[in-house]
């Protein structure tokens, strides 16, 4: 009797030991999921901001070629000749050189955000395996001490 006492008591051991690392392992994937969107917003609020910085740059350029065209117009020069079209057209290689830096930028940016993705997902499969090693683990030792402690292996029926 005293037998199905202690494997009793085991067995509530197992039981609980078992929902602990359930728990836990909820609760770290929950937290990965958690900083796995705080990646994604980072990385929206990211391409926002070089989204805003392009339309700025475009507008400050579009200002800027107005004022070369009427500069020029005041001057009596075509602004599609000259000094005057050298001017603008250095304006647009100064506005593209800033997109092909700004995306430049932008791509290593969202490359580094990815990285970090991935990094987190094998972080959630790594807890995963560690929480199902655990079960098995903890699932070994009850089945082996049951046994050599004169568990169901030493049980007979009279």
């Amino acid at each position: 009797m005293i037998e199905f006492l202690l494997m009793g008591a085991q067995a509530a051991g197992a039981i609980t030991d078992i929902i602990g690392k359930s728990q836990a392992y909820k609760t770290e994937k929950l937290a990965i999921g958690i900083e796995q969107e705080q990646i994604k917003a980072r990385m929206d609020q990211e391409r926002l901001v070089f989204q805003e910085q392009s339309l700025a740059d475009l507008r400050n350029l579009e200002q800027t070629l107005a004022s070369q065209r009427a500069f020029a117009a005041a001057r009596g020069v075509n602004p599609g000749q000259g000094s005057a079209l050298m001017q603008m057209q250095r304006s647009i290689t100064e506005f593209r050189n800033d997109e092909i830096a700004r995306n430049l930028s932008q791509m290593f940016l969202t490359q580094q955000r990815s990285t970090q993705l991935r990094a987190k997902d094998l972080e959630r499969k790594s807890a995963r395996d560690k929480f199902r090693i655990g079960l098995f683990k903890t699932a070994f030792e009850n089945i082996s001490t049951m046994g050599s402690s004169g568990g169901l292996g030493s049980l007979t029926l009279n």
